[in-house]
């Protein structure tokens, strides 16, 4: 009887052994097992058209058509790019543009005011300046706005983006709640946000009530004084550094930058697939190089000859501070030394400038 019981409590120790083995090998083995993407499904979309979406924003999806039947948004009135700071206004359809910029506001201000038409005319190219200011204009939300430029039919030859090291560095631009405030409510542009989601999925819902909202557009001409004035020189460090700071928000991660740089990519074959050619440049600025921009530096030196784009580091190409309006902003005048001396050769072909 000994016998039979202790032969019991050895199977039973040996199930309890085996049994905590595999628990531990299911959890390791668990650790490399790539996440099932949700389940997708067609979703009948406005005008009888089909757009693949997973079940949860389909849902969504379809509770926006049906109050877009009970109330209908107002249309979007067209606006110039020189006249807004929203880009939905001015992205028109089937229309090709010589030149599309994309960036912060570092390249936003190449349209600023009456700076659109001048730099339009330095290129000899049309121009359509899709970048943003306001620390909105995360590596996220410059693909969302292209895929809907896309979206509507335009065309373009080549995209110029004004790629700022700290865009790498600053994941609250992307996850910016008041990330699409200022735009109108445009179901085209809320089918892209559904089938390209933003990093927070708040935004999303948030724009989608934007159609019970009036915009909040930002006109330009709030930015006529940075057109026009000159830094104060010598810049106080202290205020260098706080707008520095302000920028450059999060230390270097790798797996964060290399996730970045998937999204950088991804914008990349955007452009590709729309047979268009893509020149990256790093904006002028007044700082003093920053540790943290070797990272992307070294990044899309190696990308611009795996992927086949044009790479220029222009980071300090003007030191001049009377081109700039504040530490990182160029003012009128410098705004077209940099379109003559650096994008109209880029865009012609004639520089190989990188430093």
């Amino acid at each position: 009887m000994k016998r039979v019981i202790l032969t019991i409590c050895v199977l039973c120790l040996g199930v309890a052994i085996a049994f905590g083995l595999y628990q531990t090998a299911a959890t390791e083995l668990s650790k490399f097992q790539v996440p099932q993407p949700p389940q997708m499904v067609e979703c009948k979309g406005a005008g009888r058209r089909v757009i693949k979406l997973t079940k949860a924003y389909c849902a969504q999806y379809q509770l926006v058509l049906d109050s877009l039947r009970v109330a209908p948004a107002p249309s979007v009135s067209p606006a110039p790019n020189h006249i807004i700071e929203a880009n939905i206004p001015h992205i028109p359809q089937n229309q090709t543009f010589g030149v599309t910029l994309l960036g912060t506001s570092h390249g936003r201000i190449f349209s600023r005011n009456t700076n659109h038409q001048v730099v339009s005319a330095i290129l000899d190219r049309t121009m359509i300046n899709l970048s943003q200011g306001g620390d909105r204009a995360g590596l996220m939300n410059q693909q969302t706005y292209l895929r809907y430029f896309y979206a509507r039919g335009n065309a373009t030859p080549v995209v110029v983006y004004f790629l700022d090291p700290y865009v790498f560095f600053n994941a609250g631009m992307d996850r910016n709640l008041k990330l699409y405030d200022g735009e109108p409510f445009d179901l085209g542009f809320y089918e892209v946000l559904l089938q390209h989601p933003p990093t927070n999925e708040e935004i999303l819902a948030r724009y989608g009530n934007r159609r019970l909202l009036a915009p909040t557009l930002t006109p330009s001409q709030s930015y006529i004084s940075q057109n026009t004035k000159q830094v104060r020189t010598p810049i106080d460090e202290s205020v260098m550094q706080k707008r520095i700071d302000s920028l450059y928000t999060t230390a270097y991660d790798e797996a964060e930058f290399e996730a970045s740089i998937q999204t950088f990519l991804a914008t990349v074959e955007l452009i590709k697939s729309n047979k268009g050619q893509l020149i990256v440049m790093v904006p002028s600025t007044l700082f003093p190089a920053q540790k943290r921009d070797a990272y992307v530096i070294d990044a899309m030196e190696q990308l611009s000859v795996e992927h086949g784009f044009q790479f220029y580091n222009y980071a300090h190409a003007i030191t001049d501070a009377k081109l700039y309006s504040d530490t990182d902003h160029l003012n009128e005048q410098g705004i077209q030394t940099f379109a003559s001396t650096y994008i109209l050769p880029a865009l012609n072909g004639q520089t190989s400038f990188t430093h």
